[in-house]
């Protein structure tokens, strides 16, 4: 079989422009419409015009395998990407919640250790009253936003 030379280069790189009967000049036809006058009495014609479009049905094959196969990595990529943000998500989201932990039980122990003063020596020191104030309230407002959070869960 003869070859026009674009034929294998079109299949070869993906290009399926070949497919549109070019591939059967290869086969000595000017062009698809030429099929119909083709001598099928003429074995070598019909014989050469079988294997190039074999040829050419091959080389289509594998590149649909291996355009299946890319997509099927990128999918399985793409897969373990969202499993891994998913867990990122997560884990970011528990550490969240413990230095959050962590925050609530520090204005605790501040506010029971102040508070656990005698009496005056808070209110002797503006900036400690102040400080004690002011952490009280937060810890009212941790109390308030834990209820909220525990009735949201539930």
């Amino acid at each position: 079989a003869t070859s026009n030379g674009h034929c294998d280069e079109d299949v070869d790189n993906g290009n399926n422009a070949g497919m549109n009967g070019n591939c059967v000049v290869a086969a000595g036809l000017e062009d698809l419409e030429d099929i119909e006058n083709v001598d099928l009495d003429n074995l070598e014609m019909t014989r050469s015009i079988i294997l190039a479009q074999n040829k050419a049905l091959v080389q289509l094959r594998s590149l649909v395998r291996e355009r299946e196969e890319r997509e099927s990595d990128l999918k399985n990529k793409a897969l373990k990407n969202r499993q891994i943000l998913t867990n990122n998500w997560h884990q970011a989201e528990e550490e969240i919640r413990k230095v959050d932990q962590i925050y609530q039980d520090t204005v605790s122990r501040v506010v029971s250790t102040l508070s656990s003063l005698p009496e005056g020596v808070v209110d002797s020191l503006p900036a400690l009253a102040s400080l004690l104030s002011n952490l009280a309230e937060v810890e009212g407002q941790q109390s308030t936003s834990s209820l909220r959070a525990i009735s949201t869960d539930n």
